[in-house]
């Protein structure tokens, strides 16, 4: 469930950032030249599309071909996953296209970069780090959920939990 809880946390962060037109981005030392498929190439080059990515943080520009250079991203993303995550976002805006309700469009794409910030389920975290992403979860609004829908906490009654401990 960390990652669940993490990444709705992370998208709450990213969704915020985009309506109130502070969604930070960091440029990279040197772009990175990634391989794109023909529909995520065409909408590298949509004034729209590339708006909604940086208005995400995310700062791309077609190059040649079938490629693309990736100047900045959102903070905490890994460069090194930057291809995936600027494929997905690409993916999302350009099926959706403008067809979808901006809103909808956000949540999408924030869901996807969260997922890709998110720490991964069998990560081991400090102590710290799991009490810092409780009080994370227990900020933000509706956090019972992922932005992917997967629950990220569960009740647990009493006689359940005194089950496991051999306690009647």
């Amino acid at each position: 469930y960390q990652h669940g809880a993490h990444e709705r946390v992370v998208g709450e962060r990213l969704k915020a950032a985009r309506k109130n037109g502070t969604a930070p981005s960091q440029p990279l030392l040197l772009p990175l030249t990634i391989e794109l498929s023909p529909t995520e190439r065409s909408a590298v080059d949509d004034d729209d599309v590339k708006a909604e990515l940086a208005a995400h943080g995310i700062d791309v520009d077609g190059f040649h071909g079938g490629t693309a250079l990736v100047r900045a991203l959102p903070p905490g993303l890994d460069g090194r996953t930057a291809a995936a995550i600027v494929r997905d976002a690409l993916s999302e805006l350009a099926t959706s296209g403008r067809t979808g309700a901006l809103d909808d469009r956000v949540d999408a794409v924030c869901a996807r970069l969260a997922c890709h910030a998110a720490i991964r389920a069998g990560d081991v975290m400090a102590p710290v780090q799991v009490r810092a992403l409780l009080e994370d979860l227990d900020g933000i609004d509706l956090g019972a959920h992922c932005p992917h829908g997967r629950p990220v906490v569960r009740s647990v009654d009493y006689a359940e939990l005194a089950t496991w401990f051999d306690r009647d």
